[in-house]
């Protein structure tokens, strides 16, 4: 199965995540040539993941990433 890394990245859906020692991770859907969607600080790597998901189905919901279920190699 793919990470939802690999899945956003074959959907074309741009993302950053940057950390800092004790800090978090500051999570941003979009990038800086194109703008950003969202973006949040989260505590823990799952919760990276969690809301990337959440926020690639709301701001792309007609994308492959939104209308794949992430259960296979979509």
């Amino acid at each position: 199965m793919k990470t939802i890394f690999e899945r956003l990245y074959d959907s074309e859906i741009t993302f950053a995540v940057n950390s800092f020692c004790w800090c978090g991770f500051d999570v941003n859907l979009g990038d800086d040539m194109n703008g950003f969607k969202a973006s949040t600080t989260v505590d823990t790597w799952a919760e990276v993941e969690q809301w990337l998901e959440a926020q690639a189905r709301l701001h792309f919901p007609n994308s492959v990433f939104a209308l794949s279920t992430g259960d296979n190699n979509d």
